[in-house]
């Protein structure tokens, strides 16, 4: 397993910061996130989704300015949830912050390809809010979009 403390894991990491997958093109819903305590920021968009029985995949696009941590894990994200159904994107993300938060056991991200290079994040409690920056924001805009389409059927 890779990890933030791992070489392998450190790669990845760097690789998403320099290369990030699916920069740029924002839609014109794309929404502002910022950490205020370090001036991270991320604009996130996200298209697709908006099938009322969650057949319809999604599509992230994003820019940012930040550390290493949040852009990277930004990249990861993006690379992840693009493909999914919403009710597939909010579980992973839900999962991911959970590990973030330190809840649950690292070893669990395994399965979810680059983003194990984040995991170990908990250990270091200031990089926590850079890692979960983007995550937290995805889950926001997906709840919402959640919460739309169950008002629509009502």
């Amino acid at each position: 397993m890779s990890s933030i403390e791992s070489e392998v894991g450190r790669e990845i990491i760097y690789d998403h910061y320099t290369r990030p997958r699916h920069f740029g093109a924002l839609g014109p819903d794309a929404v502002m996130l910022e950490n205020p305590s370090c001036g991270d920021t991320v604009r996130l968009s996200i298209s697709g989704g908006i099938s009322p029985d969650d057949s319809e995949t999604l599509e992230f696009r994003f820019e940012g300015k930040g550390c290493s941590i949040s852009q990277s894990s930004t990249s990861m994200m993006v690379e992840l949830l693009s493909g999914k159904s919403r009710g597939e994107a909010i579980r992973i993300t839900e999962h991911v912050l959970s590990v973030f938060r330190g809840e649950r056991d690292p070893h669990i991200l395994e399965d979810l390809g680059d983003i194990s290079a984040l995991a170990g994040i908990a250990r270091l409690p200031v990089r926590v809010k850079c890692a979960a920056l983007a995550w937290q924001g995805a889950l926001k805009l997906l709840r919402q979009q959640e919460r739309e389409h169950s008002e629509v059927e009502r």
